[in-house]
């Protein structure tokens, strides 16, 4: 059943918060799918030119947010991400994108499916945002790629970004003055949502 909330989630809070919390909003009936991709989705339009986090979106989203709204409204969601908006990492195939794995030479190389990891994803019920930035052929750990812009440290753009934390919209949310005035805690942050495919 749905919470009877009416206060709506400040944007920032909703992007900023855990993947956990996301997924407890979207049970709960406070936010739905649509709402949670739009607002990552925008985050992406504005700030991913200086940050340089996505390689390519999955234009599929939006109707795949709408299908998972539909379901929750009625009561049939097919698994644990059902609606949690998530990043692939450019080194795995998402069916209809090009696989780079930070390598000039496999940009037209269009994966025919999604590999076995992202096929899981979908089954659960999780919404790709699309594919972010790694090193050249996966093999570093700071996203500087010789092939195209690096990504960005969004706390200390002059300090190279570790390359577990390169790309996802953990980036994209609100940066809070506490993690301005202690930049180490960036590599300590909790589980963000749109990572599950990066780690694996």
């Amino acid at each position: 059943m749905a919470e009877k909330i009416t206060d709506e989630i400040a944007d920032e809070v909703l992007r900023g918060a855990t993947a956990f919390q996301q997924l407890h909003w979207l049970a709960s009936g406070r936010i739905d799918s649509i709402g949670l991709t739009a607002s990552h989705r925008a985050a992406i339009e504005r700030e991913n030119p200086r940050l340089n986090a996505y390689v390519a979106l999955d234009e599929g989203a939006f109707k795949a947010a709408v299908e998972s709204a539909a379901r929750r409204k009625e009561g049939r969601g097919i698994g644990r991400l059902d609606g949690l908006p998530v990043a692939i990492k450019d080194n795995l195939d998402v069916a209809g994108l090009a696989t780079r794995a930070g390598l000039p030479g496999r940009r037209g190389h269009i994966a025919a499916r999604d590999a076995a990891a992202v096929a899981r994803l979908r089954c659960a019920g999780a919404v790709v945002l699309g594919k972010t930035a790694l090193d050249e052929g996966a093999l570093g750990t700071t996203s500087a790629n010789p092939h195209g812009a690096s990504v960005q440290n969004p706390l200390r753009p002059a300090i190279p970004q570790a390359v577990r934390r390169a790309g996802p919209p953990w980036q994209l949310r609100r940066v809070s003055p506490r993690l301005r005035s202690e930049p180490t805690r960036s590599a300590r942050c909790a589980f963000r949502p749109a990572i599950a495919a990066s780690m694996a």
